[in-house]
């Protein structure tokens, strides 16, 4: 959740109950693990952050589950394990199936294959979220808010049945919260003129459009003069309002996702002083559930419509002011025409690229918002690798590492933009420890690294810089007692170091705590 200032409420409870229980056959060689899960999530924010879902957003989710584990041999096991699970939302009960082989040729020595598909129920945000995040990023001048809104329990729609738009809310009108045709955007003509205007003032503009502008302001087009246009202002895709199919489409609520993954790993230890963990794995995300994602375009008046409209009353103007200057009315036409032609570009493309509205209906809560919200996309596939080591180089001494690769941080999909996996395809560590138990003194040093990558999550999209950060830590346990004084610093460089788009850099944290064992 965006913090905007305005105070938040969350009474909301989530009560659980789990039940597992186990048996052991035939010496020890086979072992049943099963159990009961049940999680009842009871939403209480008083409108803060569920706003219109309040009081229809509770959820139930129960499950069972029964795990095998057989030993084949001394040295081979076989686990085989399946779950069903429940959700008061979801239309059907998900079978999620498990298989593993676990062999040791060796004693320090595991290799493992393994098969797992993996259940992932919608949370309470995808389906109850109404919150507003603030202001549109790049549209806060015009009045443009941004809000987050889940799909519900039966999903949303802006279009009507006969394929028409539902309408939209403008921050010009005087109640903002009227939901207004798409063909009323030249009702704000005289806003955009007043945008314009601002526009000069500031130098956006070059100055000598500002002569034009009583020309301009005193024009009342129609919606038959100039039409509507749709536009993304995050990707800048843009559509005739008429045909609203190509760039707004319904919102279905969430489906649970599936993860289904395919894994071979080995672990070891050589020499008796190094530990390495290393995997690779296939998996194919079905039902993916993207992050919030803008569902509503902005609102634009259409900009060669614009172009043909102002045409004359230009031209005219600049003939006029041009035979005020002393010329003959042949030559003051000649000249204006020549002056629209580059004139009339720069007024229509700058008063196309302003919105005066956004796609809203009377489902949300009042405001010129921007709709962020959840949609199930499809199947993604991908494949990665995991790589832990530890060595310990002698009693105090101990080195390690990590690094972890994806084959793929966006995502192709049909009928939408690219879908971010909103985390980095490199990452990994290095490290160096001591540990004197003798004197209780002990310190570390790591050093992390995250790759660059896409973020997209509500209006908040763009590169998220690779980041490289050192981190100190220091221990010492005080003699006679059982308790240590910790202090650790993260990101000792004071590096820049960006978690994602849109916030700020996280730069060095110093924490000192201390931890006391009872037993």
């Amino acid at each position: 959740l965006i913090n905007n200032g305005v105070p938040l409420v969350d009474r909301s409870k989530l009560w659980v109950t789990q039940v597992q229980h186990g048996i052991d056959m035939w010496d020890g060689r086979q072992d049943f693990t099963y159990g009961f899960d049940y999680f009842a999530t009871r939403p209480e924010t008083e409108g803060n952050i569920n706003g219109q879902y309040e009081n229809r957003d509770h959820m139930d989710e129960w499950g069972v589950y029964l795990q095998s584990k057989t030993a084949l041999t001394d040295k081979i096991d076989f686990v085989l394990a399946a779950r069903v699970d429940d959700h008061s939302i979801l239309p059907d009960r998900v079978f999620s199936p498990r298989a593993a082989l676990v062999m040791q040729p060796q004693e320090d020595h595991t290799l493992r294959l393994m098969y797992n598909q993996a259940y992932s129920s919608p949370s309470s945000l995808n389906y109850f979220l109404d919150i507003s995040n603030g202001f549109a990023p790049g549209l806060e001048a015009l009045g443009f808010g941004l809000r987050a809104y889940g799909t519900g329990a039966n999903g949303w729609s802006v279009i009507n049945e006969d394929g028409s738009l539902t309408g939209m809310r403008s921050p010009f009108n005087a109640d903002r919260s009227a939901v207004l045709p798409i063909a009323a955007t030249t009702a704000f003509w005289p806003a955009l003129v007043g945008v314009m205007q601002a526009q000069i003032a500031a130098g956006a503009l070059p100055a000598s459009l500002g002569a034009l502008m009583p020309t301009l302001a005193g024009l009342t087009p129609t919606p038959a003069d100039i039409g509507s246009m749709l536009v993304n202002p995050l990707s800048g895709q843009m559509a005739p309002a008429s045909a609203a199919s190509t760039m707004v489409r319904p919102i279905d609520p969430i489906q649970e996702s599936n993860t289904e993954t395919f894994e071979i790993g080995w672990t070891g230890i050589l020499a008796d002083r190094m530990k390495i963990t290393a995997g690779l794995y296939y998996a194919k995300k079905n039902n993916f559930v993207s992050p919030l994602l803008l569902q509503t375009p902005v609102v634009t008046m259409n900009g060669n419509d614009i172009a043909s409209f102002i045409t004359v009353p230009v031209v005219t103007a600049l003939t006029q002011a041009l035979m005020a200057a002393g010329l003959d009315a042949a030559t003051a036409a000649a000249q204006a025409q020549a002056q629209a032609a580059t004139i009339i570009p720069q007024v229509a493309g700058g008063m196309a690229q302003v919105p005066v509205g956004v796609v809203s209906s009377s489902e949300f809560s009042p405001g010129a918002d921007l709709i962020a919200s959840y949609r199930t996309v499809g199947d993604l596939t991908m494949f990665g690798s995991d790589v832990a080591m530890q060595w310990f180089l002698n009693d105090r001494w101990t080195m390690g590492g990590t690094f972890s690769w994806v084959s793929d941080e966006r995502f192709p999909v049909l009928g939408t933009d690219p879908i971010s996996l909103n985390a980095p395809k490199r990452k990994g560590t290095m490290s160096m420890a001591y540990r004197d138990v003798v004197s209780g003194f002990n310190a570390s040093a790591r050093w992390r690294f995250n790759s660059s990558f896409n973020g997209n999550s509500a209006g908040y999209v763009g590169e998220v810089p690779a980041s490289s950060v050192v981190d100190l830590g220091f221990g010492y346990r005080l003699p006679s007692t059982d308790a240590t004084l910790q202090l650790s610093v993260q990101n000792i460089f004071d590096s820049e170091n960006f978690a994602f788009v849109g916030v700020p850099s996280i730069g060095r944290y110093a924490m000192v705590k201390v931890k006391y064992d009872l037993f």
